[in-house]
């Protein structure tokens, strides 16, 4: 079902065909709905009840006043009026406590990542230290040398990074528009943020050049270098 369809439904007057003007999401059920205006509707289906109203109130409108006002001329309706606004408050609260451990585990995997490209970047100094060798040899002093070591480890995470991303949005689609939409019925609508991947990236950087200081350190001062020296 799309732009430009028709959907037929019942009526006292019989079949009647309706045209698809536009589509919108909505998350309160997962069968879909139907919105009919409200004119057409009561011509073909007589019928003039309200189960509900919407109020837009304007920019810096008194929400507080407004709702208080409408209880006291509707007593019964104190507990049925509900505020978008608040209303999403509430959701993005519940979220925030439902994947308060995301962060957690956030943390716990940038530690590990760091650990791991350290532990490999000394792995790669041991097994290239006759190359490192030899570089001193050509006159390469232990500060190059460690540059060389910190853009190697840039370029790892680089590498990586290129790789998360293209994994993660492919992980995206599919959840979105297998997962998603074949368990609970809905989908939501994709963006990739710029913003978003520039930092991601800016983090990757700064946590690639502070699992290199170690093992850079440890290739400059430590025994590595000191074996260089003394072949």
């Amino acid at each position: 079902m799309g732009m430009g369809n028709h959907v037929i439904l019942s009526s006292p007057e019989g079949k009647r065909s309706f045209p698809v003007v536009a589509i919108v999401r909505d998350y309160s059920s997962d069968q879909g709905a139907i919105q009919i205006d409200r004119q057409v509707y009561e011509e073909i289906w007589k019928d003039d009840r309200v189960q509900s109203v919407a109020l837009f109130l304007r920019t810096g409108a008194p929400e507080a006043e407004i709702r208080k006002s409408i209880v006291e001329q509707f007593p019964g309706l104190d507990r049925s009026i509900v505020s978008n606004s608040q209303m999403k408050k509430d959701a993005l609260k519940i979220f925030d406590k439902t994947f308060a451990p995301t962060s957690t585990l956030k943390g716990i995997s940038l530690i590990v990542a760091l650990l791991g490209i350290a532990t490999a970047l000394m792995a790669i100094l041991m097994e290239r230290s006759r190359e490192m060798m030899v570089l001193a040899y050509l006159g390469l002093t232990p500060g190059e040398l460690g540059k060389i070591n910190v853009y190697q480890a840039l370029i790892m995470g680089f590498v990586s990074y290129l790789i998360s991303v293209a994994c993660g949005l492919i992980l995206t689609f599919i959840i979105t528009y297998a997962i998603n939409f074949r368990s609970f019925g809905w989908s939501i609508d994709i963006l990739v943020d710029p913003f978003v991947l520039g930092k991601n990236l800016l983090l990757t950087s700064i946590a690639c050049f502070a699992a290199s200081l170690y093992p850079t350190y440890k290739f400059i001062r430590g025994q590595v270098l000191a074996g260089f020296q003394e072949e």
